[in-house]
């Protein structure tokens, strides 16, 4: 039983997020399900086996009786045993695919846009980053269309937007230029003014990523891209994952590179996140008294076009104060064989089987 505190437009749905599913009450290290299939069978870093679910409310429409999911830790291992016909299905966020590999499989790959985005962050409490226009700078200078065709090639779309189209229903929004490297020098200079500092005094910046091959190459092509832009050199510092998660929300960081993916379908699970500084997911610290008056405002109204206008509203009122830069949309890219039918990409990356089969035609 959920008792809410205020409007909650988008309510219906966060009780499709795992925070919801259904837990024994007084039973521990019990694991239950209501879904399309049950777990039969978990060994630790090695495989999982679920079966269907008899008790499911739809359990007549589920085809597959038994779905064997190995845990391969690397990438290309998965894809070597995919080609010799080992594994039926590869990809999306469960499975990545290997970079190197991307290019070759052009014509093979499946694609499907999902709820998630790239950015870079700003630390808006720290040196020189408490500044609009340094942020601004920093932010015009990226090439966005560069990285997603030539460093990325995910099947991610380069964006000026935080909030991915599928959150709002299909509409792509860009609220300023790609690569506007003229702009970007004009806001440094603006910026440096501003900061009463000259080029040669800036000081030495280190920019944080997590170290996964596809963030490596983004951060180095990200170094590039302000050097050329800005004439400034960047460090480059690599982390495990959760040491660089912990650095973010803690606010120790100057400024970084992270991405989101949303985790029930409605804008407000990115712009919510930026409602107070003091919040362990708004890596970067702003705040914004009219933007937080928008949100709590657009809650007094159902899913509407009021409440749509005044998202939009706020996500235009971020971005021009730049606390980060968006990079990419992200696009779920997977790999099936000729006989797997119906599998789904849900709007924010879920794969499911509840109505995939397998064709005896193929």
């Amino acid at each position: 039983e959920v008792t809410l505190v205020s409007p909650t437009p988008y309510f219906l749905e966060l009780t499709s997020y795992c925070t919801y599913f259904p837990v024994p009450k007084n039973q521990k290290n019990q694991f239950i399900s209501n879904g399309p299939f049950i777990l039969h069978h978990w060994k630790h870093d090695d495989e999982i086996i679920v079966k269907k679910n008899p008790y499911f409310w739809n359990a007549e429409q589920v085809a597959i009786d038994t779905i064997v999911i190995n845990i391969i830790h690397d990438e290309k291992t998965a894809l070597y045993l995919f080609e010799k016909n080992q594994l039926d299905w590869i990809g999306g966020l469960i499975s990545p695919l290997p970079l190197d590999a991307i290019s070759s499989l052009k014509k093979r790959i499946k694609e499907k846009p999902i709820a998630g985005s790239t950015f870079c962050v700003f630390n808006t409490n720290r040196f020189p980053f408490t500044n609009a226009n340094i942020r601004k700078a920093f932010s015009y200078a990226i090439d966005r269309k560069s990285i997603t065709e030539n460093i990325v090639q995910m099947g991610e779309v380069a964006t000026t937007a935080l909030i991915p189209p599928i959150l709002k229903k299909g509409i792509s929004s860009l609220f300023f230029d790609d690569n506007s490297l003229t702009l970007a020098r004009k806001h440094f200079e603006l910026g440096l003014k501003e900061l009463g500092i000259t080029k040669e005094e800036f000081p030495l910046l280190i920019y944080n990523s997590f170290n996964s091959e596809l963030h490596n190459k983004l951060s180095l092509a990200l170094q590039n891209q302000w050097y050329k832009a800005l004439g400034i050199h960047i460090e480059l510092q690599q982390l495990e994952f959760g040491v660089h998660l912990q650095k973010l929300q803690t606010k120790n960081f100057s400024f970084a590179q992270m991405s989101w993916i949303s985790q029930y379908n409605d804008p407000m699970n990115f712009l919510g996140r930026f409602f107070a500084k003091d919040s362990t997911r708004n890596y970067s610290g702003w705040e914004n008294e009219e933007y937080s008056l928008l949100l709590h405002k657009s809650s007094s109204f159902s899913k509407s076009e009021e409440r749509e206008e005044l998202l939009r509203h706020a996500e235009t009122l971020l971005i021009d104060e730049m606390p980060i830069a968006p990079i990419s949309h992200f696009h779920a890219i997977y790999l099936e064989k000729p006989h797997v039918k119906n599998v789904v990409i849900s709007p924010l990356g879920d794969v499911q089987f509840r109505n995939a089969f397998l064709s005896t035609n193929e």
